[in-house]
């Protein structure tokens, strides 16, 4: 079985732009952003969507996605923001090589968390530019944004949430898993 790159994101093990972390999900930016402000959020244990929505976690989810969508507005002025998630992956996942010196990029296409049919669930937070269309996730393939590019967006999101009253965690090995 292949590591699974969201698990060792939500340990900390891995280097994250964190937008926000509680309890039950963490949220970070994706490496490879289709528009800045592209948020990542999963939940803290290794769930498959049929587990995520059985349970509390699909709600800590949800509101973790309303509260980065809305504090969006302010920090990246979209033309709108959309939620998306792959409910049940495909068959034959499998890993994609690194690009480039900065850690492996996550996403649904860049990493596998297993080769069963469900992996590791997570939701992307999509700003849309595209004049109302429907934001493609990955329209300009692998190209990983700058660490410190991520890091300056993940702290301008934090802020926002900081200031829209959104509990968070600033280190987020300090928050403990949820039952599902």
């Amino acid at each position: 079985m292949l590591p699974c790159l969201y698990c060792e994101s939500a340990a900390g093990d891995l280097p994250q732009a964190i937008v926000f972390a509680d309890e039950a999900v963490v949220a970070f930016l994706d490496w490879r952003q289709h528009a800045p402000g592209h948020v990542l959020i999963i939940p803290r244990r290794h769930l498959s969507a049929s587990e995520v929505f059985a349970g509390t976690v699909g709600v800590a989810l949800m509101r973790t996605a309303m509260r980065i969508a809305e504090v969006m507005r302010s920090v990246v002025d979209p033309d709108g923001v959309q939620v998306g998630a792959i409910l049940l992956p495909g068959r034959g996942h499998h890993a994609a090589a690194r690009s480039s010196g900065l850690p492996r990029p996550l996403g649904d296409d860049a990493a596998v968390t297993e080769t069963s049919e469900d992996g590791h669930f997570h939701l992307h937070v999509l700003p849309r530019q595209y004049r109302g269309q429907l934001a493609r996730i990955y329209p300009f393939g692998d190209e990983v944004a700058s660490e410190e590019g991520l890091q300056i967006l993940a702290a301008r999101l934090r802020a926002a949430l900081d200031a829209a009253g959104a509990k968070q965690h600033p280190n987020p090995q300090a928050a403990g898993g949820l039952d599902a």
